[in-house]
């Protein structure tokens, strides 16, 4: 049991990993700039936990759907793409809408 639920939190980290490298560098390349001065301001920070939060949730939907299929490996890199792919979606959809 102890092995399933740090493989489990292992996976979870590399999610929440994933999605703020992800998250950073749309962030970095925001608008042209391809700086990171966007972390001096407060409000952008506000921002980055708006584009975090459904993309981690999505790749972690995503990895409980599809780990029983897959393999530790396999489901681990679909989930990164498969979710961080629905999740901008639907954070580019909800703030354009």
């Amino acid at each position: 049991m102890n092995s399933i639920q740090t493989k489990s939190n292992k996976q979870a980290y590399i999610l929440l990993g994933s999605s703020v490298i992800i998250t950073l560098f749309l962030f970095y390349i925001d608008e042209g700039y391809y700086n990171f001065k966007w972390m001096l301001q407060l409000s952008n920070w506000f921002a980055f936990v708006i584009y975090i939060i459904p993309v981690f949730g999505f790749q972690l939907l995503v990895l409980k759907l599809i780990s029983k299929i897959f393999s530790y490996q396999i489901s681990t890199i679909l989930s990164i793409i498969i979710g961080a792919i629905i999740g901008l979606i639907l954070v580019i959809y909800l703030l354009t809408k």
